[in-house]
């Protein structure tokens, strides 16, 4: 397989999208996810999102249903154009055209999500500080949460008990690495945790590595896709749960 071939099966997209984008629109290719690609708007000051899904081509008139990856998508949009100007850990969506954070577009029968948000950094070593925390709260289903916030909040009775040293020591290696103090520090948990509680309350994955966390020309760190889902089918999921991913809960 050439590997043109190789990405454009890995992210579901029509392979003349990236090449009209980066052609004729004068975009640049920033990154290739499971189903998704950014690219660089010219100015350099946004980012154009092109979010595909593994589906079958739709005949010809017909609007293709989206995929569950895709309402996931739409989620995390309208979470974060709900919450972003109050929440400076998530990322800045903006209105396109249709006055709407998310435009669908049919193109060659499968259904595309183009969404436009702000242009990040990569997050680097003090990514990496964080997305160990987050990890380590993650494990056991955020049963290590209340071990963070003593550790943020009352540091010194974290200091005498052995069972909260390691979780302290993790703690001020992520305030050493970034600009945050620990209020901002337990905001950026606390905006972990509900993004964690989202994900299993609509059985989606937890996916807040580093690389998901990127930064600000100013330092701030910035949530970025925390979720994913495996399933391509609404066949896959339950009727119990279908109903809590095929909708965005989220608006302004």
């Amino acid at each position: 397989m050439r590997a043109r071939e190789f990405v454009n099966e890995i992210s579901y997209l029509d392979q003349t999208i990236p090449d009209y984008l980066q052609g004729q629109r004068r975009h640049q290719l920033l990154g290739t996810g499971l189903d998704q690609q950014a690219f660089a708007t010219p100015t350099g000051r946004g980012v154009l999102k092109v979010f595909g899904g593994r589906q079958a081509t739709s005949a010809p008139g017909v609007i293709p249903t989206k995929t569950p990856s895709q309402a996931m998508y739409d989620q995390w949009v309208a979470y974060c154009a709900a919450h972003a100007r109050s929440n400076p850990f998530l990322p800045r969506f903006y209105r396109l055209r249709n006055g709407a954070y998310t435009q669908d577009r049919v193109y060659n029968g499968r259904l595309y999500i183009i969404s436009f948000q702000e242009r990040l950094m990569p997050g680097g070593s003090s990514t990496r500080e964080l997305s160990r925390l987050t990890d380590y709260m993650d494990r056991n289903r955020g049963a290590h949460y209340p071990e963070i916030v003593t550790a943020l909040t009352d540091p010194d009775r974290a200091e005498l008990d052995p069972d909260l040293r390691l979780v302290l020591s993790r703690v001020r290696n992520v305030l050493e690495s970034t600009n945050l103090d620990r209020a901002q520090l337990l905001e950026f948990i606390n905006t972990a945790r509900e993004l964690q509680e989202l994900a299993d309350a609509n059985n989606w994955g937890w996916d807040l590595h580093a690389d998901n966390i990127m930064r600000r020309a100013n330092g701030t760190p910035v949530i970025v896709d925390p979720w994913h889902m495996w399933v391509q089918s609404w066949s896959e999921i339950s009727p119990s749960n279908r109903t809590n991913s095929d909708r965005t809960r989220f608006s302004e």
